[in-house]
This record gives C-alpha cells, sequence and structure tokens, in this order.
C-alpha cells in the first residue's frame, strides 16, 4: 500500500465517523467535544504516525 492509498483509506474510515478532512487531518466537532487526528511521516523510512488529540468543550473544573 503506498501513500497514497494509505490516506484513501483513513479518508473513508473516518469519514464513516463523521470527521472531515483538512490535507493530512481530520477533525470532529459536535457540543461536547473536538476531536483532531492527524498524519505525519517518519523521517526515518516509510512509516507514519497517527496523533490523536481532544479537546473538551465547557469543561467546568471546580477548586477546592
Amino acid at each position: 500500500m503506498d501513500e497514497s492509498e494509505f490516506i484513501k483509506y483513513l479518508d473513508e474510515l473516518f469519514k464513516a465517523h463523521s470527521f472531515k478532512k483538512k490535507g493530512t487531518q481530520w477533525s470532529f466537532s459536535n457540543d461536547e467535544i473536538i476531536k483532531i487526528i492527524k498524519l505525519a511521516k517518519s523521517r526515518y523510512g516509510n512509516y507514519y504516525y497517527i496523533d490523536y488529540g481532544f479537546i473538551i468543550k465547557n469543561w467546568n473544573l471546580m477548586v477546592f
């Protein structure tokens, strides 16, 4: 599988879960959370990293 096939596979997978693509990054947002998935190629070979992050909206922290 080459890079373009891999990105196409990920694009179809993430779109099925309502993610939107921008470059090599996919994001999903609703009233509660923002999810971000980013694809990065390794400098050391034909390897890829998938970075995943999220932001919780309206997170009320209690301070005692």
